[in-house]
């Protein structure tokens, strides 16, 4: 996904096509999203970018639990 982030002063700006909020993940989902992720893993961006999109949620859900 693609999208654009601004930081002025105390104001932080997301633009996206999509995202979601931390009360809309579920844990158990996250945490085996990322392990699907990272056992189908290659050395292609694409499977980087899943992996960094999986840890993400995974760090989202640790964070506000």
């Amino acid at each position: 996904d693609e999208g654009f982030l601004s930081v002025a002063e105390n104001r932080v700006s997301v633009l996206a096509g999509h995202a979601d909020l931390a009360e809309q993940i579920d844990p158990d989902q996250a945490r085996h999203e990322l392990e699907r992720a990272e056992a189908e893993a290659d050395d292609t961006e694409r499977s980087r970018q899943a992996v960094a999109a999986a840890q993400a949620r995974v760090a989202v859900v640790e964070r506000t639990s």
